[in-house]
């Protein structure tokens, strides 16, 4: 399995004009839970979407195991 930095997108207003903040994430999961505890941000800001973007970018990736030699 391969984990993808995520970013979590804040949407809000800023003086008439859209804005957008990122936190990175080093995967989905992390992104996730976090909206839960950003809660409190994304109403200071007075926020209209929160949501978690996935990149293409992999922050994690399993290694194959090596295997023993077949002898003929």
């Amino acid at each position: 399995m391969m984990d993808f930095f995520t970013a979590l997108v804040f949407v809000y207003e800023l003086q008439n004009e859209k804005a957008e903040s990122i936190i990175w994430f080093k995967d989905y999961e992390s992104c996730y839970n976090a909206q839960y505890k950003a809660d409190p941000l994304y109403d200071m800001l007075n926020g209209k979407e929160m949501y978690c973007l996935e990149s293409d970018v992999a922050s994690r990736i399993v290694k194959p195991k090596v295997r023993n030699e077949v002898r003929q």
